[in-house]
């Protein structure tokens, strides 16, 4: 099966939870992670760190810009971003009694690049062909990722409600007439849509020759099915599958296809299939389980959208486990490569980009820098 671009990660779950109170990534030094393989090197790698000095409701980290939404009546007048900040928008079509700010960083030193007042409640998501960022509610406004400019507005759609989920770094709209079960996922790439209720996932290859679905009656299982004549090419139910309570679209890259289940309460198991004929080419055990974004209540009382645990980043698989620690381990036979205890809780999934680690915890956002050991090897910082 020859999939063409990676088809990454999806996960959909309601939020709600307990508030983390310890949620800063202050305290004791972390320890390097070292890792067995190369990444590719820049001069300028520094550690850094941006604190928010307020309520972040939202992140999101691109190729080359990252963001986040934050929340003005619960945040500092000093607050990174306010002071010099773009005039408002507002995706919802009118102007609303909601104050957030809406900063793009550069990731490579944490500086900002440029702020948005937004008078409107919105989500944001990357663009992962441009790294322009979307703001969406009931309408969406892409602002251009070099200056903030309006690239793009749609307007507010009067019976459906835009909400969004990430496959990968790729923001996928889903509208939905209010009340209803079935939800259609429109990728802004494509146009395609794709079902999702209550039962099951769907997900298209890239070439869309095949089909993965996430099935969880009678048990949580994957299944790949040819979309030519509708046949089952393999399934996939792990032993574990009884008790898995969230859904998490595998990732999907080349020949290759990732999945993990689990749930914080118990050991997960993160599963390397081949794609053609869904067989297993490693497995490793996730400890001690793993980690659900709807646990992680924000510091203001709301909730940021549910992201996956899992994400495919060059070489590596990360997968975030229940206390919030970055796990590491290689794509290629599942060795595991190292361990990051950055924060507790996360407003987004972690990024590798070049030779640093992103990381988004409630209070701000970290760089932190691979650096080479004499060993060849590398090590987080």
């Amino acid at each position: 099966m020859k999939c063409g671009a990676a088809m990454l990660g999806l996960l959909l779950m309601a939020g709600c939870a307990e508030d983390m109170a310890n949620s800063s990534m202050t305290g004791p030094p972390i320890a390097p992670m070292h890792l067995t393989r190369n990444l590719p090197r820049t001069p300028t790698s520094v550690e850094w760190q941006l604190d928010f000095d307020g309520e972040a409701l939202e992140a999101a980290i691109g190729l080359y810009r990252a963001y986040y939404l934050l929340q003005l009546p619960n945040a500092s007048k000093n607050a990174p971003g306010r002071a010099d900040a773009l005039p408002a928008v507002s995706p919802y079509g009118q102007t609303t009694d909601w104050r957030l700010l809406v900063v793009c960083v550069d990731p490579t030193d944490g500086k900002i690049a440029w702020s948005r007042n937004v008078r409107s409640y919105c989500h944001l998501a990357v663009d992962p062909r441009n790294d322009n960022v979307h703001l969406y509610d009931r309408g969406c406004i892409t602002l251009g990722a070099t200056h903030g400019e309006i690239v793009k507005q749609l307007p507010p759609l009067s019976d459906f409600r835009l909400d969004g989920v990430i496959i990968g770094s790729t923001p996928i709209y889903m509208p939905r007439r209010r009340g209803d079960d079935a939800w259609q996922l429109v990728n802004p790439d494509t146009g395609r849509l794709l079902r999702f209720d209550a039962s099951s996932l769907e997900l298209l290859s890239a070439d869309e020759r095949y089909q993965l679905q996430v099935e969880r009656e009678p048990h949580w299982r994957l299944r790949c099915i040819n979309t030519a004549d509708q046949t089952t090419q393999w399934v996939c139910q792990p032993e574990m599958a009884n008790r898995v309570f969230q859904r998490i679209m595998p990732i999907w890259a080349g020949d290759r296809v990732y999945w993990l289940l689990g749930d914080p309460g118990h050991a997960g198991l993160i599963i390397c299939l081949n794609a053609d004929t869904g067989s297993k080419i490693w497995e490793q055990r996730v400890a001690p389980g793993v980690y659900w974004s709807e646990l992680h209540q924000l510091r203001g009382g709301a909730y940021a959208p549910p992201f996956s645990p899992l994400l495919l980043a060059g070489q590596y698989v990360c997968v975030m486990d229940s206390t919030g620690t970055i796990q590491l381990f290689d794509a290629a036979n599942g060795l595991p490569l190292g361990a990051l205890p950055a924060a507790a809780d996360h407003l987004c999934p972690p990024a590798i980009r070049g030779d640093q680690l992103i990381v988004s915890s409630l209070t701000g956002l970290h760089g932190f820098p691979l650096i080479r050991t004499s060993t060849n090897t590398l090590s987080i910082r």
